[in-house]
């Protein structure tokens, strides 16, 4: 009844064409009625839980076309950087080292930001940049954060410091951490002091590994140097310092629409400083 909510009977007074009509409305609600019903199971049968990999990277690369969510602007209709850009680029990571690993591998890839540094023995900060293969994972512009991405969810995690009231006398309040986890879009974001306690509970599993960055800059010659702690030597036996390098190397080689549409917007800027 639900699916042929009236019943029809064919006389010599319908004409064909009203018959048709009966029939093609009938099929209509059928085929509506069905649509509906594998709308619902397979909205019921769907696990809850977190967002899978593929639709972390789907939802992205949205974010990126539309500029929907946080981004990074120098203000003054200047370009706005989307911080799914970023997200986009932990997707890639994940993927490409699931792909090198077991599927259903755990453990943590850890990335150690830039340090600020001080103008030899003076308290003068020169500009601070970014170590590289961390702003492409995170984006973040501040010095002195860890960043780590879980296996194989891809969720990620902000540690930042907080300096005390010294420092904020001078330079102002530390923003909180759901600030900053709206500012960037990541997961979550703790203090740098819950780094230690957090590795632990990510490390439970016998087969879980700590990925970190080591490898060599064949146009410099130098080594990139792996995140560190206090602490983290204890984990010297689940440490993997190979697999991630070669991953995210190549995936850096490699742009993605967001990045070209960054590099085109930075090109077009200094040509027209050039010129005008």
């Amino acid at each position: 009844a639900f699916l042929f909510p009236c019943t029809f009977s064919v006389s010599p007074s319908v004409s064909m064409k009203r018959l048709l009509y009966t029939i093609e409305t009938h099929l209509i609600y059928f085929f509506l009625s069905f649509s509906l019903i594998i709308s619902v199971a397979s909205a019921l049968a769907k696990p809850l839980g977190m967002p899978s990999l593929a639709d972390k990277r789907a939802t992205a690369e949205f974010s990126c076309t539309a500029c929907d969510g946080p981004f990074y602007s120098q203000g003054l209709e200047t370009y706005r950087v989307p911080m799914a850009l970023y997200e986009l680029n932990r997707a890639r990571l994940v993927e490409a080292m699931l792909s090198k690993l077991d599927k259903t591998n755990t453990g943590i890839i850890l990335l150690q930001g830039g340090k600020q540094t001080t103008r030899y023995d003076t308290d003068h900060e020169p500009i601070f940049r970014q170590e590289s293969y961390f702003h492409w994972t995170f984006g973040v512009s501040e010095s002195d954060v860890y960043g780590a991405i879980s296996l194989p969810s891809g969720n990620a995690t902000l540690f930042v410091p907080r300096h005390g009231l010294d420092y904020e006398i001078f330079c102002g309040k530390d923003p909180s951490c759901g600030m900053v986890r709206d500012k960037y879009g990541v997961e979550e974001v703790l203090p740098l002091e819950q780094l230690s306690e957090y590795i632990t509970s990510q490390l439970n599993q016998s087969d879980s590994r700590l990925h970190v960055l080591s490898g060599l800059n064949t146009d410099s010659g130098n080594i990139a140097t792996p995140a560190s702690y206090d602490g983290i030597e204890n984990y010297a036996s689940k440490m993997d310092s190979e697999t991630l390098f070669s991953c995210i190397a190549e995936l850096r080689v490699f742009k993605t629409k967001p990045e070209v549409d960054v590099m085109r917007y930075t090109n077009w800027v200094s040509s027209m400083a050039h010129t005008e």
